[in-house]
């Protein structure tokens, strides 16, 4: 038998030097993933970042998107390559 710590180990002691309950954000990442697996098409908007401030065009920063249908979210790169697809399966 290894004594080799597992990848729960070292999260958990990652999260408990930071003040993070690993565990919690993995049921968290776990729900969202079954939201958004669930959902037979989505139709993302973006979540307005105040922090990040305006383009020089005035127009807005999001860092987040969420599906209007299954509350689901993603990043803006799981955004872009979502919209890609529909592009593209769109085009056939």
């Amino acid at each position: 038998m290894s004594n080799k710590p597992t990848l729960d180990d070292v999260l958990g002691a990652i999260g408990k030097s930071v003040g993070v309950d690993h565990k919690a954000i993995m049921v968290d990442v776990r729900a969202n993933l079954a939201k958004l697996n669930a959902c037979p098409r989505h139709d993302f908007q973006g979540i307005q970042d105040t922090s990040l401030g305006t383009l020089g065009d005035g127009s807005k920063w999001f860092r987040d998107y969420r599906c209007t249908r299954c509350g689901g979210k993603v990043d803006s790169h799981g955004y872009h390559w979502y919209q890609r697809g529909v592009e593209h399966g769109s085009a056939k």
